[in-house]
This record gives structure tokens, sequence and C-alpha cells, in this order.
């Protein structure tokens, strides 16, 4: 059962990070709108909702690859675990390939946004009213643009990262498509699986390393982190 739950949880880890991901481009596009109400649109409500529903939704979808998965002993105490091929692996397979394209493509598109909300917003002229900066037809405080500038600055090294090390699993998942119909030594099996191996390594690799990144380009994660570690 446990190399059944490995398989499962591998897909599963697989697909909500890069969710979690993108969903919070999207609320850094709501987040940085010049627009009120759309800004009003990004509350604590919908995050704690979204981080709710996700793992459930996932958890039901995925539920089938654990009856699905064969395992084979190959030595004693040594078992490999493995989809049975057919058509679930087949859609499984062109399922995978449409998320490592559509989702970095996506986020994309919302860290553009983002940016372009952020340089929106430095060319409004700010007036000063009792004490405070707002501005003209968006009431955005100094201390709000200031804080979402690097939450989106956060989000950017996110996403080219997650890019960087995410574009050699369609690669990998394309070329085993074309090849499986094709006589192949087994230098070549050998080859792509080794590929596909490096394929899986590297897209765990970005959310192993976000703490680290978002340390190097924000000050203020840099000074929560700092009152964590000094017990502030």
């Amino acid at each position: 059962f446990y190399c059944r739950f490995r398989l499962y949880f591998a897909f599963f880890f697989n697909i909500l990070c890069p969710s979690y991901l993108l969903c919070a481009s999207i609320d850094r596009v709501l987040i940085t709108s010049f627009h009120a109400r759309i800004r009003q649109i990004s509350t604590l409500r919908l995050a704690y909702l979204t981080i709710a529903i996700q793992p459930l939704f996932y958890i039901l979808i995925l539920i089938v690859v654990i009856f699905v998965t064969n395992i084979l002993q190959i030595e004693p105490n040594y078992f490999y675990c493995y989809i049975e091929p057919g058509e679930f692996t087949l859609i499984l397979t062109y399922i995978s390939i449409l998320k490592e394209i559509f989702i970095p493509s996506l986020l994309i598109i919302f860290g553009f946004l983002s940016v372009r909300n952020i340089q929106a917003m430095r060319r409004v002229r700010i007036v000063p009213v009792s004490g405070s900066n707002r501005v003209i037809g968006g009431q955005i405080s100094n201390s709000m643009r200031s804080r979402d500038r690097q939450f989106v600055l956060m989000l950017i090294v996110d996403i080219v990262t997650y890019i960087l090390f995410d574009f050699i699993m369609p690669c990998s998942l394309v070329y085993e498509q074309i090849t499986k119909s094709q006589t192949s030594t087994i230098a070549q099996t050998q080859t792509v699986y080794l590929i596909k191996n490096i394929a899986i390594f590297s897209v765990h690799i970005p959310f192993c390393i976000n703490c680290y990144t978002h340390i190097i380009v924000s000050k203020t994660f840099r000074n929560e982190i700092k009152n964590v570690l000094l017990w502030k």
C-alpha cells in the first residue's frame, strides 16, 4: 500500500503546488488593480476557501490512481510501482502534457498583468489628504503599494524559477509519446527513463527553493524571517 500511496501523492503534489502558485498569481493581479472593486475580490475568506477546496478536489479526482497502480516485486523487499498501460495511461499522459504547457503559459500571462498593474500605479498622481497618501480615484496607500510590489516581485521570481525547471517535463512527455510506437534499443530506453527522472526531479526544485529566493528579493520577507527566528 505504501508503494501505491507514494505514487498517488506524487501525482497529488505535482498538480497541487502549481495550482497554488497559479492562484497566487491571479490574486496578485486582483490586488494590484487600480480599480477598487476588483481589489475587493481578493479577500482572506476567498483565499482560505481556495486553499481548502483545492486539496479536496484533487484527492477525489486522483483517487483512481491508487486502483490502476500495479506493484512489481523486482527482488526481496524492493517493489516497483507503475500505472497499468491502457487508455487511462494515455489520458493521463495527455493531461500532463496540457498541464505542463498551459500552467506556465497562464503564469506568464498573469505575471505580465501584475507588472502592468504596478507600472500603471506608478504613473498615478499621489495627492496627500489629511496626513495620508491617497490616489485620485483609486485610494491606494504608499505602504500598500510598496508591499504589493514586493509580493509581485516574489511571485514573478517564483514563476520564472517554475518555468525554468518545468520546461523539461513537457519535452520529456512529448518525446516519450513520439517514440512510444517505435522499436527502441536498450540504450534509447534508458535515455528516455533518465530524461524522465531528471524532469520529475526538476519540477519539484522550484517549490524547495522558494523560501531562499524570497529572502534574496524581498526586504519585508527577510525582516519577517528575522522576527520569527528571534521570537519577536
